[in-house]
Formats: structure tokens, C-alpha cells, sequence
């Protein structure tokens, strides 16, 4: 069960020698109460005529103080007697009728409540304020708790001057408590949040403490275990300050309770007895009951049935004594139940050493016997296994022959596929042009071409006259194989382009992209997967010109300068039909550097992150490359690769032109 304003203890005991002896302290206390009373009421009293004891909130606490029933009644007449507090009349009858409820006096408290219903009309919002808040609480006590809210509700609404803090303070906690009892339990938290802000300007410590007393059973509502044990055994060392032994013994009840839903039994256990010895500490034995039907159930669950026989047999006193039965008749009846059980335990105890007896002869002739068996037993489970180990060998042996010998195919087929794959990369080598060649007219020209796979699906191409040089970058859909073949084709291309003499860039595209789809699969070739992105450009050498066409793929010029320029290519895509080319045309002079490439570099992952290199950094790249002497660009550009990509494997073809003018 979920104790609302908390408790908890421990240590161990021996349950058979403190049998009578709990009962009889339970005897003391109901005998003796009126004394204790007696001494609440002196020392409050004190502070009555002194003037420290104001207003409902203070004089809650003060009767809050009383153990039952009959100390609240006492202190109720103490201050009645005492002259003169008419002015305070109210706020005693309304304090009084709050804790008088609390103690079982739900009727006394209705009845107190109902004379006072018509003088409180002619009372101060304040006063009118406080008794709502009390109506609600006997309310939620007579299991009305949707009247208990529109009371809570009203008093609020009367506390149209909340500089009374700690009383607006209880106000708002009161409504939580309201909501809690609704199973309204995330309202009910922001309500006990709200009222917390408030623990700045609130002198009344109790409120605090209730009010984090109260969060956490809220948290136990919402099945968050964790954060409300976390908020109990804050609440120990405070209650403890305060010297809230109410508060204290059911914090300790509510915290063994969540050790025990958690199966932590020793510290359930504990905390059980620490609530216990409290409870009898300050005779607060209400829930005491509670306390030893927890213990029982721990030692059920632990299978220690004798601890659990009389942690149940002291709930149920406990509970008699509560419900009304006779003490003596209680006391008779625990001696008898445990005069029984140790008659039946002796019984049991003779006739277990009899039959002990009886089964140590047959045990050792028994042990004798299961010795032989067992031998016998190991013995042919050992045969069995070395014959299992034998076969498993033989097969074993077979299948490491077998994976062998097909490894050996593997081997060979993996040699003949590598030997073709070599073969090809030799056919494309030599279909692509000696770039000595083209450094004959471009001494300061460099290239990087770096396949991702032995073959690669990217190409160059170049064809020079007395005063042009063209010069193709091509970049085909796929790499390896696929990509291979693409580029022995688009090679073939250009070489009958080449045939024709043509000197217009748009022109050689166009004628380029259409004899493509012809070779690919006639004029219906009209597919992304036969497609190729590329770079053509023409240098008139003479007239130090450039044009540029491309699609999906820039070029950069890094001018002599410093100054850059990137010509980003078309959007017509080749490989498909309807496709419009438009060339781009520069100047440029001398010691201008000129980058032609495609995506395999920018489109490279590396660094930290592992993420693409992209083409911002990529230019920034080649624009410190232009600042070197040409014949060191080169290696420049491998290096920062292999910086940049680290263990990542190359995912692309690499292809980089440089051309120093």
C-alpha cells in the first residue's frame, strides 16, 4: 500500500521472546494516552499565550501534534480555556475539525463544520478560504474526492490575497493530494510543482516537507519507483529535523514497500523495522498492521515460514486490537497459537530423525550401488565418445578434402577472371592516348588517372592541329567492367569524330551523343544506365581563347593572378534524346593553370567523420596545387588524397587534368 505522508525501520528480533512483549506495549499505550496528551497539550498551550500560535495553518500543527483522538479533544479544550482568542475562534474550530478528522472523528468533524456554516459567511475571504480547504479534506476522507476538488477549487479562488504563502502554499498542495486521488497523477505533479516555487517565501517548514512527501507518492502512482524513493530518503533526514514522527514512520513504510516490489528483501526488511520501532518510539502505532503484513510477505517470498507465521500472527493482533476485540482474549489467542505451533513443530522434528534413521542404512547401500552404476555409465559414455570423435574425424577429414579441392577451382577460375580483367585494363591502356604526347604541346601539363577497379570507367582523349587542341574528360555510368567497356566505346566515338575534322564543341557533343545512342541500342536508347557525364574543351593556342562544354561535370582556371574561375557544365545529360549542348568561351594568358576532372575526388570520403571531401574544398585544394612548380602537382594531389582518405577504401574512378598555359 501507498502511505500518504510516509514510513519505515530496522532491526532483527526474535519473534517468539518479543511476542508478548509488543502486545503488551501496545496495552501501555492505550492505557496511558491521555498522559502524553496531557504533555502535547502543556507545551502548546505555552506557545498559544505567548502569541506564536496564529491563524488555521499554525493551529493545524498544533493539533497535528495529538497521537489520536483523545489528544486532539485534550488540547481542543486546553485552548478553549485559555483567554482570550475569540478573534482566533474560527481558525481553532477549523484546525481542530481538520485534525479531529484525521483521527477517526470524521462525524465530529461534519457536525462542527455544519454550526459553522452560517457565521462563516460573515467572515473574511481568508477565514471563508480556509474553511473550503477543510471541507475538501473531510470530503476526500469520506471517499468523495470530485466534491473534495470543487472545494479545493473554491478555496483557492478565495485567496485573493496570496502573500499568505505558507497558507496559499498547503492550499495548493491540498488540490495535488485532490487530483492524486483521481488518478489525475501528471495534473497532480505540476499542482505540487506549482505550490514548491511558493518554498522561497514560506516560512512552514511541515509544508515543505509534506509537499515533497506527497510528489512522491505521486511518482509511485505514475510507476516511477526510482524517482520516488529518491524523494523518501531525502525526506528521512527532514523529517527527522522537523521531528515529524508521523511524517517519518510512513516515509520509512513507503520506501520498504518499494524495496519489496523491487525483490530487494534485506533492505525492505530493514526499512520495515525502522518504521516498526518508530512507530513504537513515539506511539504511533496505526500502522503497524501494515508494517508485519509487509515483513510476513517478505519472508513468505523467502521462504523463512516460521518468521512469516509470527509477523502474521502479530498483524492480525494488531488488527484485532484496532477493530475492537479484547485485549486479554488476543493475548490468549497468540499463546495458543504458538503453544500449537510448537507442538506440531516437535511432532514434525521426531518424525523426520526416525525416518533419517531409517534412510542412512538404505542411503549408504543406495550410494554403493549408484557408484557402481556410475561407473558403468562413464565407462560407456567414454566409449561412445571416442567413437563419435572417430567418425566426426574421418568426415572431417573428407570435407577439408573436398573445401580443398574446390578451392583449388576457385582458385583457378578467381586466376582466369583476374588474367581477362588484366587483359582488359592492357586493351584500354592502349586505346587511351601516351600522354607524352600531349605534354609535346603542353610541356607543364600533368595527369593523375587512378581506376577504382583494375579497369576504370573514366578516359581522356585529345587531337591537336597547327593552332587547336581539343581535350575530352569522360566519365561513364559504372566503374570496372561496365565502366571499361563504356570507355572503349565513347574512345571509338571520338577516334570517327576525329575522322571528320570537326572543330565546334557544341557540334561534336551533339554528333558525339547521337552516334552513343546508335551504337548503344538504336534511337530508342533513351536511359540514364547508358549514360556518361563529360568535359570537352578547345584551346586555340595562338589566340590564348578557350571554349568549354560539359555535362554534369565543371572545370576550373586558376589565373596567373590568383583569381579563379569555375564553368560549371550543362544540364543535358548525354545518352538521351532532345538534348541541347551550349559551350562557355574564356581568355587566358600565359601561366594560367587549367583543371580538368571528374567526381571520383570530390565524391571521395575521408577525414575524421568519414564523410565526402565536396567541391569547395576540392578547388581550394587546386588552387594551392597551381602555386607549386608543375612537376610537383602531380604528387601534391596523390598525397592529399591519401591523407584525406585514410583507411576508407577509393569509392570512384579518379580522374585530375592540369595544363599550365
Amino acid at each position: 500500500m501507498v502511505y500518504y505522508y510516509s514510513s519505515n525501520l530496522g532491526y532483527h528480533f526474535d519473534y517468539m521472546k518479543r511476542l508478548f512483549g509488543i502486545t503488551l506495549i501496545i496495552l501501555t499505550w492505550l492505557f496511558h494516552a491521555p498522559i502524553s496528551a496531557q504533555q502535547h497539550s502543556t507545551v502548546f498551550t505555552e506557545q498559544v499565550k505567548k502569541g506564536k500560535i496564529t491563524g488555521t495553518l499554525w493551529y493545524s500543527d498544533l493539533f497535528n501534534s495529538g497521537a489520536d483522538k483523545k489528544q486532539v479533544d485534550s488540547i481542543y479544550q486546553d485552548i478553549l480555556n485559555l483567554p482570550p482568542h475569540q478573534n482566533q475562534l474560527i481558525n481553532i474550530q477549523l484546525a481542530y475539525a481538520e485534525a479531529v478528522n484525521r483521527k477517526g472523528g470524521n462525524e465530529t468533524a461534519i457536525e462542527l463544520l455544519d454550526k459553522l456554516a452560517d457565521t462563516i459567511e460573515l467572515c473574511s475571504n481568508l477565514e471563508k478560504s480556509d474553511y473550503y480547504s477543510v471541507l475538501g479534506v473531510i470530503s476526500l476522507a469520506s471517499a468523495n474526492p470530485e466534491l473534495a476538488l470543487k472545494y479545493a477549487d473554491k478555496a483557492i479562488a478565495l485567496m485573493t490575497d496570496t502573500t499568505h504563502h505558507e497558507t496559499y502554499q498547503k492550499k495548493l498542495m491540498r488540490r495535488g493530494v485532490v487530483l492524486n486521488a483521481l488518478e489525475l497523477h501528471e495534473e497532480a505533479l505540476q499542482q505540487f510543482l506549482e505550490a514548491e516555487q511558493l518554498n522561497p517565501y514560506s516560512k512552514h517548514e511541515r509544508n515543505k516537507l509534506y509537499l515533497k512527501l506527497n510528489k512522491a507518492v505521486c511518482f509511485l502512482n505514475m510507476d516511477k519507483p526510482e524517482e520516488a524513493k529518491e524523494v523518501f530518503l531525502e525526506a528521512v533526514e527532514i523529517t527527522k529535523t522537523q521531528k515529524d514522527h508521523y511524517a517519518l514512520i510512513r516515509t520509512y513504510g513507503n520506501i520498504a514497500d518499494i524495496y519489496r516490489s523491487q525483490d530487494s528483501l534485506l533492505k525492505a526488511e530493514a526499512y520495515y523495522f525502522k518504521a516498526i520501532d518508530a512507530a513504537m518510539l513515539y506511539e504511533q502505532h496505526h500502522d503497524l498492521f501494515s508494517f508485519y503484513q509487509g515483513l510476513s510477505n517478505i519472508y513468505v517470498k523467502q521462504g523463512d515460514f516460521e518468521k512469516a507465521f509470527y509477523a502474521k500472527v502479530f498483524s492480525d493482533s494488531i488488527d484485532a486490537i484496532y477493530n475492537g476485540s479484547e485485549v486479554v482474549d488476543n493475548i490468549t489467542q497468540l499463546e495458543v497459537k504458538n503453544i500449537n505451533y510448537h507442538n506440531k513443530l516437535e511432532q514434525e522434528l521426531q518424525a523426520t530423525k526416525h525416518k533419517q534413521e531409517q534412510l542412512a542404512s538404505q542411503n549408504e547401500i543406495n550410494t554403493r550401488n549408484y557408484l557402481i552404476i556410475i561407473s558403468v555409465i562413464l565407462t560407456v559414455s567414454i566409449l561412445l565418445v571416442l567413437i563419435i570423435i572417430f567418425f566426426r574425424y574421418r568426415k572431417t577429414k573428407e570435407q577439408n578434402q573436398l573445401i580443398a579441392a574446390q578451392k583449388r577451382i576457385i582458385d583457378k577460375e578467381k586466376k582466369a577472371t583476374e588474367d581477362s580483367i588484366n587483359y582488359a585494363k592492357e586493351i584500354q591502356t592502349q586505346l587511351l592516348q601516351k600522354w607524352n604526347d600531349f605534354q609535346d604541346y603542353f610541356p607543364k601539363a600533368e595527369l593523375v588517372y587512378l581506376p577504382k577497379d583494375i579497369v576504370s570507367g573514366d578516359f581522356y582523349w585529345f587531337n591537336t592541329d597547327k593552332e587547336h587542341t581539343l581535350i575530352a574528360v569522360g566519365d561513364c555510368t559504372g566503374h570496372g567492367v561496365p565502366g571499361a567497356f563504356m570507355t572503349i566505346l565513347c574512345l571509338n566515338i571520338l577516334a570517327e569524330l576525329e575522322k571528320q575534322n570537326l572543330r565546334s564543341c557544341t557540334e561534336i557533343m551533339n554528333q558525339f551523343n547521337e552516334m552513343l545512342m546508335q551504337k548503344l541500342q538504336g534511337k530508342n536508347a533513351d536511359n540514364d544506365k547508358f549514360g556518361l557525364e563529360l568535359s570537352l574543351c578547345r584551346i586555340n593556342r595562338t589566340k590564348k581563347e578557350l571554349v568549354f562544354i560539359g555535362t554534369k561535370q565543371r572545370m576550373l582556371i586558376v589565373k596567373k593572378n590568383g583569381s579563379t574561375k569555375e564553368l560549371k557544365g550543362n544540364k543535358a545529360a548525354i545518352g538521351q534524346l532532345n538534348q541541347e549542348f551550349s559551350e562557355q568561351k574564356e581568355c587566358i594568358e600565359d601561366g594560367d593553370v587549367l583543371y580538368i576532372y571528374t567526381d571520383g575526388m570530390p565524391d571521395q570520403k575521408g577525414g575524421i567523420n568519414g564523410k565526402k571531401l565536396f567541391y569547395k574544398p576540392f578547388n581550394e585544394l587546386l588552387i594551392n596545387t597551381s602555386k607549386l612548380p608543375a612537376n610537383e602537382r602531380k604528387n601534391h594531389l596523390l598525397n592529399a588524397l591519401e591523407q584525406w582518405k585514410g583507411n576508407q577504401a577509393q569509392i570512384d574512378d579518379i580522374t585530375i587534368v592540369s595544363i599550365e598555359i
